[in-house]
């Protein structure tokens, strides 16, 4: 089971050269006096933390972040990482990019409630065992093995099953607005 699931994870590699690199949003440039959205030098060292690939599975990018699922079937669950290297916290988001952060906060926490049934939605940024700033988007239910407490070491981890893997990726690749995979 585990062989199978992990051949939906692919690592992030630093980009070889600056024509590799994703282009910012319309109107987001040096010439026409609007900031960048991020600075090349970081986007070329960036790479997803190793235990991030390890307990996850990729399901694609927003403007800012990658976009990871849990692989825990007990609760659905979205990691967002920005694509910036070296960030540790939220205070060290350059200004420029905190809006697009929320906004894609934003956005993958209305399409968990749009397509399950969510009681609460939990948005965490701990990194006491991954320093690299990642934003966990919890979708929680009050019937979920956890419920009220936290979902950090509850029980063993559920690993999807391939058939319920291929139908959640589906449904949130068609339903994040802007993901791309």
């Amino acid at each position: 089971m585990k062989s199978a699931l992990c051949s939906f994870v692919k690592l992030v590699r630093p980009y070889d050269s600056y024509e590799q690199l994703p282009k910012p949003r319309q109107n987001y440039n040096a010439t026409n006096g609007y900031h960048t959205p991020y600075s090349n030098k970081s986007l070329m060292c960036f790479e997803i933390h190793s235990k991030l690939l390890e307990d996850c599975l990729q399901l694609g990018r927003l403007q800012l972040c990658e976009v990871l699922l849990m692989n825990d079937s007990r609760f659905p669950w979205i990691i967002l990482v920005p694509r910036i290297s070296g960030l540790r916290d939220f205070h060290e988001l350059p200004n420029e990019n905190r809006q697009d952060l929320f906004n894609e906060i934003e956005t993958v926490s209305r399409t968990l409630e749009r397509i399950l049934d969510v009681d609460k939605l939990n948005v965490a940024a701990l990194g006491n065992q991954v320093s690299q700033l990642h934003i966990h988007v919890i979708a929680r239910s009050n019937s979920d093995c956890a419920w009220p407490g936290p979902v950090w070491s509850t029980g063993k981890t559920l690993p999807y099953s391939v058939e319920a893997h291929d139908k959640l990726v589906e449904q949130l690749r068609q339903s994040i607005e802007g993901l791309t995979y």
